[in-house]
């Protein structure tokens, strides 16, 4: 049965062709009535059999595009039901009408002037001859405001501008844009893409432009070439004697020429590096300053502090000479090297023998308990005897015994209680104030113990050279 349908449809097919051709006819001739121009005008067939390809190939013998075609089966044939036409004459007139997107655009009868001017895109400009225009014409080159719409039938592109142009070249803010279409078997396709340039004032041959794509200032020549495109920021003189004025994105104020090349900076940038120049100096100069005052309090400090240590052991070598020695004076030994250099351990004269050629002392600070002289153990409350002949002990100089108890470690570790057998450390034999040891002073916070205020250079105020201040746990009693 199928097979028959097929060699039905055959033979009726010159019938079927005729039938095509007329209602093809018909439909234009309804259009025209129907005034239709530059429009798809919309086929509808209920009764003839009317195949995809035979329409297209109607049409491409007769100057029509389609588009919009549907169909149905009939007789196990895909025939048409419903499409729409356009002659090709109308193309111009369809695509102004329907593709220039254009927000306000005159009517297509009213592009009756032909003449030339500048079309731009964001990076490059072509001058467009046969523009039909809506503004005027003089001599040969669109003039005013308008719209209108060059075709270039080789690369197959529809040129739309929209805007003021003098003498064929933009003026003020102008809309751009290209329409590239295609024909693919009688169907036209395309896409409209617009571009919206600023342009300034032509002056001395030059004009800047400005992108609404990212703001930027480039400049255009008066035989529309792009001489730069988004370099700038702002312009800020245009040209004049070959030089304009510009700001850069990095925000410097410059002098180019035609080529846009740097010639120089404005006097205004220049006053402006001249008096950052002048603060970076100046804070250059300050910091400078800070630095060799802070040197120089160093250096003093370092002076001082070597003078004192030479006024100190050329006074400990004055105070080795046991005749300066009374009972009861703070005797110190100064350890030379090892962990201990320069820290002190003191005790205090208890009495001498008969030809004072050896005293007898009581540790009252040491660094450790564990440490000995001559084989005697330097722990807080130990006697014993040591030589005056060529000894390193000397008399304590002002401020030496309150140093030593900064550091002093000589007092016995608590001695351990058993209650039920269980090990106690809560009981102490000695009541003495665990923070200054049984001394009632402490080390001076604000000076650190050196008796000087290295920043003022002066005596310090808090503890008015001692070096040490009241204890704060005791209340200066020396007790718990």
């Amino acid at each position: 049965m199928k097979h028959l349908m097929l060699v039905l449809a055959a033979m009726l097919m010159p019938v079927m062709l005729f039938g095509q051709q007329k209602l093809i006819e018909n439909a234009m001739k309804n259009r025209q009535n129907g005034h239709f121009k530059g429009q798809f005008y919309g086929v509808r067939n209920t009764s003839e059999i009317l195949l995809y390809k035979e329409l297209q190939s109607y049409c491409e013998q007769n100057g029509l595009y389609h588009r919009g075609a549907e169909w149905k089966k009939v007789m196990d044939l895909n025939t048409i039901t419903y499409f729409e036409i356009l002659p090709m004459d109308e193309v111009d007139e369809f695509i102004y009408t329907d593709k220039c997107e254009f927000t306000s655009k005159p009517s297509f009868d009213a592009l009756f002037a032909t003449g030339k001017g500048w079309f731009f895109t964001d990076d490059i400009s072509v001058q467009l001859d046969n523009i039909k225009w809506s503004g005027t014409v003089r001599n040969g080159l669109i003039n005013g405001y308008g719209t209108g719409y060059c075709k270039n039938l080789k690369d197959q592109i529809y040129y739309f501008i929209s805007g003021e142009f003098e003498d064929g070249f933009p003026k003020g803010e102008v809309v751009f844009a290209v329409y590239e279409y295609k024909y693919e078997k009688s169907i036209l396709k395309g896409v409209f893409l617009p571009t919206r340039i600023t342009f300034g004032e032509m002056s001395d041959g030059m004009a800047w432009v400005k992108r609404a794509l990212d703001k930027k200032y480039g400049f255009v020549s008066a035989d529309g070439r792009y001489v730069a495109t988004d370099k700038y920021v702002r312009v800020i003189q245009p040209f004049r004697n070959g030089r304009a004025e510009v700001v850069q994105i990095d925000g410097k104020e410059i002098i180019i020429n035609k080529n846009c090349n740097f010639v120089g900076y404005t006097e205004l940038q220049q006053g402006k590096d001249a008096e950052q120049h002048r603060l970076e100096e100046e804070k250059r100069l300050a910091e400078q300053r800070r630095i060799q005052d802070s040197l120089d309090r160093i250096e003093r400090a370092r002076v001082e502090e070597e003078r004192r240590r030479a006024e100190h052991e050329r006074k400990i070598i004055v105070n080795c000479n046991y005749k300066l020695w009374s009972k009861g004076d703070h005797i110190c030994y100064v350890f030379p090297n090892g962990s201990y250099k320069d820290k002190i351990a003191c005790g205090t004269l208890e009495e001498w023998n008969e030809n004072r050629t050896k005293a007898h002392i009581k540790i009252v600070t040491s660094p450790s308990n564990s440490l000995t002289y001559d084989g005697e153990l330097l722990e807080k409350n130990n006697t014993f005897w040591i030589s005056t002949q060529g000894t390193k002990w000397h008399l304590a100089i002002e401020g030496e015994f309150e140093k030593s108890l900064e550091y002093d470690n000589s007092k016995k570790s608590p001695d351990v209680i058993y209650v039920n057998n269980q090990s106690s450390s809560d009981v102490r034999r000695y009541n003495d104030c665990s923070y200054c040891h049984g001394s009632g002073r402490l080390k001076c916070l604000s000076c650190h113990g050196s008796g000087w205020d290295s920043w003022d250079d002066k005596t310090c105020t808090s503890c008015r050279g001692q070096g040490t201040e009241q204890c704060y746990h005791c209340g200066g009693t020396g007790k718990e």
